[in-house]
């Protein structure tokens, strides 16, 4: 099977390969060259294949070769759920799996048995990873991988230095040597065992272990050596390559042998214990966790029943609700677990049915508030009994706690003017801003709200979601206080998970004023994250900063924005007079293509120090960057605006400055797939560096589209 230059993800999957042929020559079982995501979300997916290449050959062999297969940090490439075995090659090159300029990919849950010997060790391996410094290599997780190889050569070669920045995560796999083979060849160097082969970059393999696998055949490599479930992490990849279920621990390599699904344990407890007020659905008054174990013959809940012990009075309360949230231990509304109970009594069941996933299961008990209950009630709830359909035979099951300690207080929404004071203490002031944003979240608002911070740094990464009763009249102003920036710092240093200062999620009529953002990670740079259709928010006369880097990712934009579907499309989102400084993105916006984001403002701001683009828009209509002063010094391809839109409309890129003095190719202005109505006007770009340099440059644009009144220096 041979594909090159595929377009928009290719699909591999589900593929009997056998090649017989020997000979001198060179073949291949599946070969993927060239693989490109054109719309940022689907990308190259290679899984459930059985591929054997067995023919006796003293040329070259590849049962499985991956060549400049782009994905990207929002969507990575898949290879997951195969079968690769190669035996009976004596020849040059003998490489079961070859991964060259694949950055970005997820390589899991992969078994491949690699027998031959090749002409010298280096020549013949189960896999083999070419590292390098260039971006089409960065981000690769070899995770939960089943490895073997016998004959001569190694399990695996990293080649040259980088391993440390391209392979990010390789750990949790079975590394299978035999005869005359050996464990691994990184950066030139053998490292016969195991043991000398981890932690060698990034604590390689600390939890990976060397076990026969005992496949069944070269070919067939199933396996039921339980010595093989070392897995931790199931990425989502819940089934084998038979569509088996995976369960907790699961066994390293594509085939997997579940155990019979039972329930191990089960819990009452609080997540929230912030106010609530009156008027307000969907209240979550208490978390039921379910964990089980194995996942064969999956267990189902049929009932789940409640008191409502801890709540002040009925009166306050009604439509009792349960919803079901997977393995996600976050409160969501979106599945609800039988129906709606209108009134509530002092005990309650809510029965429906629902298949439990093997490991930790989470349901919510959630009440409406009415409008008419009294400040100053509680609401609260207790778990008593489950009831679980084990194989038709049913099963009553009592929660370890379940009346957790806690409740939650009724109380009126937010309004007026609160202040942010670690050192005072007062109905209308917090002590930190997490407390604030908390109570923001769960009280919402029925009036204009403002919240003076006063001067300090404040430790910490912070989620505004959707505000229950915010306007354009209820509006909502976070401030320095004392009208400083650089005195009131909001700082994370911020890890994979919590990759952000501020995360906007869903929330609307918001302003920002004289404040700083600052993430202090070496790692990654994201300061402010948009998610779920954040709209009309300003921002004004604010810092963001994270350090300087020459990684090229959207791990690194300060501002970043990637819509997913058309319903999560931000817009309105404003920046003037701030300073964005450091990592490789200023600004990374990327809307959902069916419907674009619109009306997003950046005016009259400082963009310095990024490593790649001052401002990147993707599906951005009536988009206005206007009077902005763009540098950058960088030593990689650079690009002060940048606009990819399929069909924009209506951008203004107006009196901006920018001045560029980087050592390789830079653009002032770049423009592709420009629509109609577009106006690229009266900017200042002086252009004087090393490389190749554009001033405006266009690719594609349309109709009725202005480039006027432009100055354009390149020296």
């Amino acid at each position: 099977m041979y594909l090159s230059g595929t377009y928009s993800g290719p699909q591999i999957q589900n593929n009997i390969v056998e090649v017989s042929a020997g000979g001198s020559g060179t073949q291949y079982g599946i070969y993927v060259s060239s693989a490109y995501s054109t719309n940022g979300i689907l990308t190259t997916n290679i899984s459930g294949n059985k591929i054997y290449c067995k023919g006796t050959t003293t040329g070259t062999s590849y049962s499985l070769y991956l060549s400049s297969c782009y994905g990207t940090a929002s969507a990575r490439n898949k290879v997951y759920n195969n079968f690769v075995a190669t035996a009976n090659g004596t020849g040059s090159t003998i490489y079961s799996v070859y991964m060259t300029s694949c950055g970005y990919t997820d390589f899991m849950f992969n078994s491949v048995n690699n027998t031959c010997s090749g002409s010298s060790a280096t020549s013949c391996a189960a896999v083999y990873i070419p590292t390098s410094t260039s971006s089409s290599y960065l981000d690769i997780r070899f995770l939960n991988n089943n490895i073997s190889k016998s004959g001569t050569g190694y399990a695996m070669i990293v080649s040259s230095s980088y391993a440390s920045t391209n392979i990010t995560s390789c750990d949790y796999n079975n590394f299978y040597y035999t005869g005359s083979a050996q464990m691994g060849y990184l950066n030139s160097v053998t490292k016969s065992t195991l043991a000398t082969w981890k932690n060698n970059f990034n604590n390689n393999d600390a939890n990976s272990i060397n076990v026969n696998p005992s496949f069944t055949i070269t070919s067939d490599l199933h396996t039921s050596n339980t010595s093989l479930k070392i897995v931790q992490s199931l990425y989502g990849i819940t089934t084998d390559i038979d569509g088996d279920c995976r369960a907790l621990p699961a066994f390293a390599g594509a085939d997997d042998n579940p155990s019979a699904h039972a329930m191990n344990y089960a819990t009452g407890f609080h997540s929230n214990l912030g106010v609530v007020v009156p008027n307000s659905v969907k209240n979550e008054v208490l978390g039921v966790k379910i964990i089980t174990t194995g996942c064969s013959n999956p267990l189902i809940l049929k009932r789940l029943a409640f008191t409502s012990s801890g709540t002040t009075s009925l009166s306050d309360v009604e439509n009792a609700r349960v919803y079901y949230t997977g393995n996600d231990s976050t409160f969501s509304t979106t599945t609800q677990f039988g129906s709606t109970l209108n009134t509530i009594t002092n005990t309650f069941s809510v029965s429906g049915s629902q298949a439990l996933l093997s490991g930790t299961n989470y349901f919510w008990l959630a009440y409406d508030v009415v409008t008419a209950a009294s400040l100053g009630d509680y609401i609260d709830g207790t778990i008593d009994t489950i009831i679980i359909d084990s194989s038709g035979t049913i099963l009553t099951k009592y929660p370890v706690v379940s009346n957790p300690t806690g409740e939650r207080l009724i109380t009126e929404p937010l309004n007026g003017t609160y202040t942010i004071d670690p050192s005072t203490t007062g109905p209308r002031n917090y002590t930190s801003v997490t407390a604030a944003i908390n109570d923001l979240n769960g009280r919402g608002v029925n009036a204009a709200v403002v919240f003076e911070i006063y001067d300090g740094t404040y430790n910490g990464y912070y989620t505004i979601n959707n505000i229950p009763g915010a306007s354009t009249s209820n509006t909502i102003l976070f401030r320095s206080y004392s009208g400083d920036s650089s005195k009131v710092i909001l700082s994370n240093n911020a890890t994979a998970t919590d990759n952000y200062v501020l995360k906007l999620n869903g929330c609307s009529h918001i302003t920002f004023k004289q404040i700083t953002f600052q993430n202090t990670s070496t790692g990654r740079g994201r300061v402010i994250e948009f998610a779920s259709k954040a709209d009309s928010l300003v921002f004004q006369s604010c810092r963001f900063l994270a350090n300087q880097t020459t990684t090229a990712s959207t791990d690194w934009a300060i501002w970043y924005l990637y819509s997913t579907a058309a319903s999560s499309n931000s817009g309105s989102i404003t920046a003037k007079y701030c300073i964005f400084d450091g990592a490789s993105y200023a600004v990374y916006f990327y809307g959902y293509g069916s419907s674009y984001c619109q009306y997003n403002t950046f005016d009259s701001n400082v963009v310095k120090n990024q490593y790649q683009y001052g401002f990147y828009m993707y599906y951005q209509n009536y988009a206005k960057i206007r009077y902005n002063r763009i540098t950058s010094s960088s030593s990689t391809t650079y690009y002060g605006i940048y606009f990819n839109n399929s069909g924009c409309q209506n951008a203004e890129v107006i009196g901006n400055n920018i001045n560029l003095t980087t050592s390789s190719t830079a653009y002032g202005f770049y423009g592709t797939n420009f629509n109609t109505g577009n106006k690229v006007n009266n900017n200042y770009i002086y252009n004087g560096g090393s490389g190749t340099k554009y001033g405006i440059y266009y690719n594609s644009a349309y109709t009725n589209n202005q480039t006027n009144g432009n100055e354009i220096i390149i020296l």
